[in-house]
């Protein structure tokens, strides 16, 4: 066998690996949904806010770590339906627009990705009452594209979205729990 031919041969085994591959990834599911959830000791008329205010929202969204390097810009509105933060920086650029809310249980945005790969997707953040406070559930889901459904073969999005979700409801945790503490006095 010549070099030649084992050349060819090596290329059609890659492109047979690779034509695999993309029928495989044509085959995966055209929804997602990622989520994830955390109990605050607080209730939900005290969480609402630093969820429904975009602005307060990104003092503790793991998304948003970095506003300087993301170019993160605000709409006329920051609270309630209507509210937008716009970013374009970091490797990234998209909208994020709260279209609904229901005081103090619910409040659902639309995230609207230009890169690093174009996406149309819904949030939705909702509060119960349960015993020792309310839990919040952060949840996004979607369609996939086709370059979706292959980077859903490569990478494990309900783990890399789980755990930002689970970083920022902590800090949420974190953050409406100390606003309930008061503060001490020294003189």
């Amino acid at each position: 066998m010549t070099l030649l031919t084992l050349a060819g041969l090596v290329g059609l085994v890659l492109l047979a690996a690779l034509g695999m591959f993309l029928v495989y990834a044509a085959t995966r599911p055209a929804e997602f949904e990622h989520g994830r959830s955390q109990v605050i000791d607080a209730s939900p008329e005290a969480i609402f806010p630093h969820i429904n205010n975009l602005s307060d929202f990104d003092r503790w969204n793991p998304f948003a770590e970095n506003p300087e390097k993301m170019n993160l810009h605000y709409g006329d509105k920051t609270e309630g339906p209507g509210a937008q933060s716009l970013w374009d920086g970091g490797g990234s650029a998209g909208r994020l627009t709260i279209t609904d809310t229901t005081f103090p249980t619910r409040i659902a945005m639309r995230l609207e990705m230009q890169k690093p790969i174009g996406c149309d997707n819904h949030i939705v953040f909702a509060l119960t009452p349960e015993a020792g406070g309310t839990r919040v559930s952060w949840t996004m889901g979607g369609r996939n594209g086709f370059a979706g459904k292959v980077m859903s073969t490569i990478f494990d999005g309900d783990k890399m979205c789980g755990q930002a979700f689970e970083k920022g409801l902590a800090d949420l945790k974190t953050r409406v729990e100390n606003d309930r503490k008061p503060a001490l006095h020294v003189a």
